[in-house]
């Protein structure tokens, strides 16, 4: 009897040191962490007849436009979003010339479209406006300065929501909704037309890997 308790003593110890040293159980994430988002915001030029947002195309994923903070006097303004097409790489340096050499034909171009003009040394872009397309040269309504290698978007609407004439208008959404979604590594550009009086305050969100 005395060997018989003795074992099952062992037995319970041997149990009760397994549990002991046993490794922790390693907790469960949700596949959207901290990482996966970094977050954004910018501002617009205070305009008088267009005000206009640029977002980077170097973000680590989609861009979410959350919230959008604005003014217009024009009683039928909207903010209306572009997505952008395939871009066109710049051939050479320029320097304050509205006329741009570029690499691959340019035939979907025409006047007056708006493009993004990336400069990609410091991911700066400028909104500009096409005057004519001549293939392998594009000129536009005001002068730039680029280098060789920087792009040319071309930008389509593709969305608008009405502004009105308001001196503060809120735009919010939540979760993974988002005011806007933009296209993964391409710009985005946000713009608020008004009567003398278009300013985008502020638009923030994240990008989402």
């Amino acid at each position: 009897m005395k060997v018989l308790k003795f074992l099952m003593f062992t037995a319970v110890a041997v149990a009760l040191g397994l549990l002991l040293t046993r490794e922790p159980a390693t907790a469960q994430t949700s596949s959207t962490t901290t990482a996966d988002l970094v977050a954004f915001s910018a501002k617009g030029d205070d305009g008088t007849t267009l005000s206009h947002v640029i977002l980077s195309a170097e973000g680590v994923g989609v861009p979410r436009i959350q919230f959008i903070d604005c003014n217009s006097d024009k009683a039928g303004s909207a903010l209306t979003f572009y997505s952008a097409g395939t871009p066109l790489a710049i051939a050479s340096n320029a320097t304050a010339s509205t006329t741009l050499a570029v690499v691959t034909t340019s035939a979907g171009l025409a006047s007056n479209d708006v493009v993004v003009i990336r400069k990609r040394a410091t991911d700066t872009y400028v909104r500009a406006v096409v005057t004519t397309n001549q293939v392998t040269n594009v000129t536009f309504t005001a002068a730039q300065t680029v280098t060789a290698g920087d792009l040319i978007y071309e930008m389509s609407a593709n969305g608008a929501i009405g502004v009105g004439a308001t001196s503060n208008k809120l735009f919010q959404a939540y979760g993974n909704t988002g005011v806007y979604n933009g296209q993964r590594g391409r710009p985005v550009l946000i713009e608020l037309d008004g009567t003398s009086d278009a300013y985008i305050k502020l638009v923030s969100g994240s990008y989402e890997r």
